[in-house]
This record gives C-alpha cells, sequence and structure tokens, in this order.
C-alpha cells in the first residue's frame, strides 16, 4: 500500500503531466492561431491606411510620414512598454468561483511547489496547503484535495488492489506478443528439446531459462503453440488488428480507474450527508475524478475524515485550479453521486 509521502508525490506527477500535456496543447493552438491574427493584423492595418488617406491621398505631407504637423513629435510618444520579465506567479490568489459568495484559495497552474509533505494538527499535508494554512485568514475558504489508499474498497466484488495488479499484469501482454513473434516463439515451439538437443539453428537454452520463459509466456504460449507449432501467422494477424491493445490494456485500466473513481464518489456522497460542501471533477483531464473539500482552516482543524470505507494513508493538498468546471459535478451538502 502507498504511503502518504507516496500519494502526494504521485499527485506532483500526475500534476507535472498535465503540465505538460497543457503546454503542448498551446503550443499547438499557438501554431494555428498565429498565421490568422496576422493576416487579421494586414486586413486591418491596410483598411485603416486606405480610411485615413495614406494609400489615395498622396499629396499631404503629414500623410507622407505619418507625422502630424500639428504634434510634430507624436512618432516619439510610445505607449508604456508592456515588461518581458517572467514574474513567478502567486501561489494565493481570491478569485471568485462561480459558487455563492465564496472566495477560493487554490493552487494556481503555473505556481512553483516543493513536493514536501507535513503534519498540521494531526494530518499530513503537502507543503504548499501547509503554507496556506500557515498565512490564510480565518474566514478564507481552501480548496483541498484527499487522497488515500483505498486497494481494499470492493467494486463489484473485486478489490481494486486486484484490479490494479490485474492491469499491471495485462498491460505486458502486447509486448510479450510482440517478443514473442520477434524473438521466442520459434524457441519455445520446440519444448524441452531447446534445452536437451537445442534447435536445427544452434540455439539452446538451459533448462532454468526455459522454465522462466513458459511462466513469462504461459497464457500465449497455449493460445499461439499447438502441437509443437508456432502460429506465427495468427499472433502477426492478431497483433495487426489492434485487439490487444483493447482486450489487455484499456478495458483493465477502465475497469480499475471505474473502481477507484467509484470509491471517491461514494465517500463524497458521505460527505455531503455530514453537511461538508466537496466537488468531484476530473483535473487534469485523463478520467480520475478528484476528491475537494472546502474549508475554513479551523474547519479543517476539526475534521475527521470517514474511514469506514477502509481507506488509509489519508493526505491532504492544496487543490490544483481547474481550466473549467464544464466537466465538474458539484455536490451541494445533503446530495447523493448518481454517475
Amino acid at each position: 500500500m502507498k504511503s502518504s509521502d507516496e500519494m502526494i508525490r504521485d499527485l506532483y506527477k500526475r500534476r507535472e503531466r498535465y503540465q505538460k500535456d497543457r503546454r503542448i496543447r498551446q503550443a499547438k493552438r499557438m501554431k494555428v492561431m498565429l498565421p490568422v491574427v496576422c493576416a487579421c493584423i494586414v486586413v486591418l492595418i491596410g483598411a485603416g491606411a486606405w480610411k485615413s488617406g495614406l494609400i489615395t491621398d498622396r499629396k499631404n505631407p503629414a500623410n507622407e510620414t505619418g507625422i502630424s504637423h500639428d504634434n510634430p513629435g507624436a512618432d516619439s510618444q510610445l505607449p508604456n512598454a508592456t515588461p518581458t520579465g517572467n514574474p513567478k506567479e502567486p501561489l494565493l490568489t481570491g478569485e471568485t468561483k462561480e459558487k455563492p459568495g465564496k472566495d477560493i484559495i487554490y493552487l494556481e497552474p503555473d505556481a512553483t511547489v516543493s513536493d514536501g509533505t507535513g503534519e498540521w494538527q494531526g494530518k499530513t499535508v503537502s507543503s504548499s496547503l501547509l503554507a496556506v494554512l500557515d498565512s490564510c485568514g480565518d474566514g478564507d475558504i481552501i480548496a483541498i484535495q484527499y487522497g488515500c489508499d483505498c486497494k481494499w474498497y470492493q467494486y463489484n466484488g473485486a478489490a481494486i488492489a486486484n484490479l490494479e495488479e490485474e492491469y499491471g499484469r495485462s498491460r505486458q501482454i502486447p509486448s510479450l506478443m510482440y517478443q514473442m513473434l520477434k524473438y521466442d516463439g520459434e524457441y519455445l515451439a520446440y519444448g524441452s528439446a531447446i534445452y536437451e538437443t537445442g534447435a536445427p539453428d544452434g540455439t539452446k537454452w538451459t533448462k532454468e531459462f526455459y522454465e522462466s520463459q513458459v511462466v513469462k509466456y504461459k497464457k500465449l504460449i497455449d493460445a499461439y503453440i499447438v502441437d509443437g507449432v508456432f502460429l506465427r501467422d495468427k499472433l502477426q494477424e492478431e497483433l495487426d488488428s489492434g485487439r490487444p491493445e483493447e482486450t489487455y490494456v484499456r478495458i483493465p485500466y477502465e475497469r480499475w480507474q471505474e473502481a477507484v473513481n467509484a470509491f471517491y464518489g461514494e465517500l463524497a456522497s458521505r460527505l455531503c450527508a455530514d453537511g461538508v460542501p466537496v466537488e468531484l471533477y476530473d483535473t487534469y483531464k485523463d478520467g480520475w475524478k478528484q476528491l475537494v473539500l472546502f474549508m475554513t482552516k479551523e474547519e479543517f482543524a476539526a475534521f475527521a475524515m470517514d474511514e469506514t470505507l477502509g481507506q488509509t494513508g489519508s493526505a491532504y493538498s492544496l487543490a490544483l485550479r481547474p481550466d473549467s468546471y464544464d466537466d465538474a459535478i458539484w455536490l451541494e451538502p445533503g446530495t447523493a453521486v448518481s454517475e
């Protein structure tokens, strides 16, 4: 099971991936928009020049130089320059979220923070949240993200730990299929002969190595080696179809993700029933729901998380400000989650 420190480190890794993807998306948008913007500027400049007479009226000296004779120094009166530096974004903000009368403290997407943890009122908190708790006002509302190890939560008859392990094993199968096709399939088809007499090309394995490969390729041997014959064409066809990625990677991953989201959904419903305002949304746009509590530091100090669902390693961090709330599920106190 993950410790509280590991939970916080995982959160920061996901935040780093989110920021990287965000920068890539922004760069792509700039590549598309820059030529369009430039074209619009050219059109506007041309229209302005035509309207002002710069193009049509060549007899007016003012139109020749762009300098007004009433104000000869006008061309040197430049607007105030915009700073070109990159000032550090403030960690704390007081922007109002679209919820009635509440100013929320979030972690800004570009804020620079360390990934350390500390203790506050008996709770494990991230360094960014600790800084807020030590400096914010008594009535300030803080967006606090909750994380924990929920591996023993049962979902549709299976523990999350088992679903995660199943995904970890199955996601290796497509890679093993390629290895079997390129390297080991023909040799595995020889069975014990590969270490007793060796293959016709002179390759000979040790018995120990052969047995380890049989364990490694167990599922694939049953499907692609029949009566000592390696079914190369069948394996190649299966890889070309793309089905292994669907069967062994996407489906187990989504089953694991669905179970974790169900845990946080049930926990959110319980907190709402207790009058705690929470929000459940996909911060990083990767399908994993984040549970965020909205509390003052006095409320957080007195707060005790409901751990009757079997979670361990509870940890809290300052919630990242999402780009939008289009995908958010806002849960008012007393409401239930319906996914």
